[in-house]
């Protein structure tokens, strides 16, 4: 991908109940969680991609407190300044295998103001 980039800083979030996190034989609810933005060019192609995976091991206090809270993440990714691109968010359950998943035109974005490092 040739530069210059626009950087954006993406939160992704999904309500608790929407997990698969069986009881183990620990007492614990287990799961696994994956938060993934892929960047594609107007042709479609992918061009970026960040994400982020993570386990969850919750106790009954922790489960009570992701049943209202949500899960959450933050990404940073980037795409060429010259627009044109979508962006596909994508929520993973690895536990069930399903997905949630949005794509968002640059167009959307754009208007908003572009994640800068802190200095």
């Amino acid at each position: 991908m040739k530069g210059p980039f626009r950087r954006y800083r993406i939160t992704c979030a999904a309500l608790g109940k929407d997990f698969a996190l069986p009881v183990g034989s620990d007492g614990l609810r287990h799961g696994a969680v994956e938060f993934v933005t892929y960047v594609y060019d107007a042709q479609g192609r992918l061009i970026n991609i960040a994400g982020q995976s993570f386990r969850l091991d919750l106790s009954a206090a922790t489960y009570a407190q992701l049943m209202k809270t949500g899960v959450a993440a933050v990404l940073e990714v980037s795409e060429p300044a010259t627009g044109g691109s979508f962006f596909r968010i994508a929520v993973h359950d690895q536990t069930s295998g399903r997905f949630g998943v949005i794509e968002v035109p640059d167009t959307v974005v754009r208007r908003l103001n572009p994640f800068a490092e802190e200095e």
